[in-house]
């Protein structure tokens, strides 16, 4: 195929929804009628029906057309029409295919477990859940660096590997550094309360490293740690700061990822609430009285566990 047209997303491709676009991607779905092949496209935008008509594309087009792959790599040009039954009501009319790759057998079908998943999950990431869900995070980062940024953060970088605990020495990785032995962090929380003296508003997005075995929400061994320290800044200030850095980034979720939202199937009308009221505030021993009308024996000045939040959050919205 000689490529005569620039090519174009799938996203603009849909807000365009009429004209002669020359789309690349993957063969996300695939099916045969007649002398029509569908072919539900997909970029890192959006997926678009393309229709595959024997005798509007070449012998040759039609025969590599057959052998397509579910993700096969491709390159199409055609005109776009209003069609009800197509995803966003518009599709594309080949006139040329050109194959990058016509794929093999595709491994994941409907129905596989979930720890069939996690063993090819090189492939299950080019499913639209997992895409959308990665959009999604994408943009809750880039919303936390730009309120950072706007609030007068600096952004740090802290050692992976540390000499000591953070959080307690039962959940540490230990890891053999040259003779020495030295651990994976649990926190960058030791090196940014150093750094507030140079640069008084410090926060940094790194890796931490558990040693927790237990797979729960709760327990990872190894997850995306958002962490921030400031100088000079009193209880009140904290708690003002994390509710506008929450609301914040909802309220970004909410303008930008409405659509990645939806097809995860979530209402991206629930997050309303937090963006629009005030968060509610309780002292420690007004949310201790609560606790002690399910767990009796709670003494003042003890941490409250995972068991005891789970109960006393029951009784909010």
């Amino acid at each position: 195929m000689k490529r005569e047209y620039e090519i174009n997303s799938i996203k603009d491709a849909l807000a365009a929804r009429e004209g002669f676009f020359c789309l690349r991607g993957w063969v996300k779905r695939k099916r045969e009628h007649k002398n029509d092949i569908f072919i539900l496209l997909r970029d890192s935008t959006d997926v678009m029906q393309c229709v595959i008509n024997k005798e509007e594309v070449s012998e040759k087009d039609w025969k590599d057309a057959k052998k397509l792959h579910i993700e096969a790599s491709i390159i199409v040009q055609g005109n776009l029409r209003e069609e009800k039954r197509a995803p966003y009501g518009v599709e594309m009319h080949v006139k040329n295919l050109e194959v990058v790759d016509f794929g093999q057998e595709f491994p994941i079908q409907r129905d596989f477990s979930e720890e069939y998943l996690l063993s090819v999950r090189h492939l299950w990431l080019r499913s639209s859940k997992l895409g959308n869900a990665l959009k999604v995070r994408a943009h809750v980062v880039r919303a936390l660096h730009d309120f950072m940024k706007e609030n007068g953060y600096w952004e740090v970088h802290c050692p992976s590997f540390v000499s000591g605990a953070v959080e307690g020495g039962a959940t540490l990785f230990a890891v053999p550094y040259f003779g020495k032995k030295v651990y994976l962090t649990q926190s960058a929380q030791f090196y940014l309360e150093a750094l507030i003296f140079a640069l008084e508003k410090v926060y940094t997005l790194a890796p931490s490293f558990r040693a927790e075995k237990s797979r729960t929400r709760r327990h990872l061994t190894e997850f995306w740690h958002f962490e921030a320290e400031a100088a000079w800044m009193k209880f009140k200030e904290l708690l003002d700061f994390e509710e506008e850095l929450i609301k914040y980034v909802t309220e970004r979720v909410l303008k930008e990822c409405r659509h990645y939202l939806e097809a995860l199937g979530r209402n991206p009308d629930d997050l309303k609430p937090v963006v629009e009221e005030k968060f509610p505030r309780y002292t420690y021993e007004e949310i201790l009285k609560i606790a002690r009308e399910k767990f009796k024996d709670l003494p003042y000045g003890t941490d409250l566990g995972e068991k005891e939040e789970r109960e006393i959050t029951k009784d909010f919205n």
